[in-house]
């Protein structure tokens, strides 16, 4: 959850890692409404449907072999073992046949290979990690990987408490262009298009006074990052967030790292504290795997079997930013100066947006929200500008945005209205006269 009050995400798990199972999840809300139990279920249905696959699918043969999802024809059982082969294993009707990295899939019925539509998806190249399918079934008094992904989706705000997609959420299902979980057959939401856009923002304003801390601490670290040397990170980024709290500090923040605290120490012998390095994996292994599905952080430099496991390399624009950020007022600061940098590392600097050029993606942005009346949060709006505009190919910074929709309701007040938010602020949402955009 995020801290009330604090730029930090609470209760992040392991089993948060693809951000594409929120865009999923997001689809199956608009589909089938409020209730959490229904979207589980729908969400479930949808990654676990069975997808036909060629035999010669061998990107899909080496992530069966690599996920021991399957039995292997002639496999010795040490081999098996170092693959982690489950008992029983996901696929019992599957045998990979022939030798490694030259697998065919077989049937031992006979009938033609079917997979889970989402390790079908992860699968597929151009996915940027390999990790993070979701298994539907917990263990016993544990949450499911299901209920972790509607965690993780409230979290970020695209879900609201009771299940709902929150107007972020329906926008977010507009970029995807899905209307109901059947369009997602034929697009892979494991594949980020310009949808990260939504992603990529949530991250960071819910996120950003752990973000402050933890990219400097990537940029200096040693690579690869792997399982161990992450958890250690993360240990020593809270404890040099909470070493340097003050009586400044607010009451949010001062509870949100004392919790962040309390995950990554434990009791050793006597009453002395000790790293809780478990669960500190659960609580950085989810930014890391986000950081990669953004861009920032990439794997697989010394070849594609590091697709499924923990090692991490830094990109140079993560090196950048983490000198940036730490130089930034606040979280909303530093995304309207360094988003497209963040987003898609790229600068944008110095690019201004023209009334006209805003005028012309407007009316589909305001569409995407799905708003028919009434005001609009104006830093949803701005971002639904912002992916119309990337799909026009034209690349420009959220300030640029905001300050181009300010002028509009200076200068043509019949067309957009600024108004005052429940905290008071003018300009927290904007009034825009749907019949006048035409």
């Amino acid at each position: 959850m995020k801290a009330d009050g604090a730029a930090i995400l609470l209760g992040l798990d392991e089993f948060m890692l693809r951000l594409g199972h929120i865009s999923v999840a997001v689809v199956a809300a608009e589909e089938v409404g409020a209730y959490r139990h229904r979207i589980v279920r729908r969400f479930e249905e949808i990654v676990t449907k069975p997808t036909k696959v060629s035999s010669h699918d061998q990107q899909l043969a080496d992530y069966l072999a690599a996920k021991g999802l399957c039995a292997i024809s002639g496999a010795t059982k040490k081999y098996e073992q170092d693959r982690g082969k489950p008992k029983p294993p996901r696929y019992p009707d599957l045998i990979l046949c022939g030798s490694e990295k030259a697998f065919t899939i077989g049937s031992i019925s006979g009938r033609t290979p079917e997979v889970w539509w989402q390790d079908f998806c992860i699968a597929s190249p151009n996915v940027r990690s390999r990790v993070g399918a979701i298994t539907t079934k917990g263990r016993a008094g544990s949450k499911t990987g299901t209920s972790h992904v509607m965690d993780w989706a409230e979290f970020l705000e695209f879900l609201d408490s009771s299940g709902r997609a929150t107007m972020l959420g329906r926008v977010l299902s507009s970029a995807l262009g899905l209307s109901d979980t059947s369009r997602l057959e034929g697009q892979n939401p494991y594949i980020l298009g310009d949808e990260k856009i939504f992603f990529a923002y949530q991250f960071l304003v819910t996120d950003f006074d752990f973000l402050v801390a933890l990219l400097p601490a990537l940029a200096a670290s040693s690579e690869p990052i792997t399982k161990s040397s992450g958890s250690k990170l993360l240990v020593t980024v809270v404890q040099a967030l909470y070493g340097g709290l003050d009586r400044n500090a607010s009451t949010a923040r001062v509870n949100a790292i004392r919790s962040l605290y309390r995950d990554a120490m434990k009791k050793g012998r006597g009453s002395e504290l000790e790293p809780n390095y478990a669960t500190a994996w659960h609580r950085i292994s989810s930014r890391l795997e986000m950081l990669v599905d953004i861009g920032l952080l990439c794997k697989g430099l010394d070849g594609p079997s590091e697709l499924y496991a923990y090692k991490y390399y830094c990109t140079p624009a993560i090196r950048s930013l983490a000198k940036s950020i730490g130089e930034a007022r606040s979280a909303l600061s530093f995304a309207e100066e360094h988003f497209s940098e963040w987003c898609f590392q790229r600068s944008s600097d110095g690019t201004s947006l023209s009334q006209q050029q805003l005028l012309d993606v407007l009316p589909s942005a305001v569409h995407t929200m799905k708003a028919s009346v009434g005001s609009l949060p104006l830093d949803i709006l701005i971002l639904a500008v912002c992916h119309k505009l990337q799909e026009h190919g034209q690349a420009t910074n959220l300030l640029s945005i905001k300050e181009a929709i300010r002028q509009l309701a200076i200068d043509r007040p019949n067309v957009a209205r600024l108004e005052r938010g429940t905290g008071g602020a003018s300009g927290d949402y904007v009034f825009i006269e749907r019949r006048a955009l035409g």
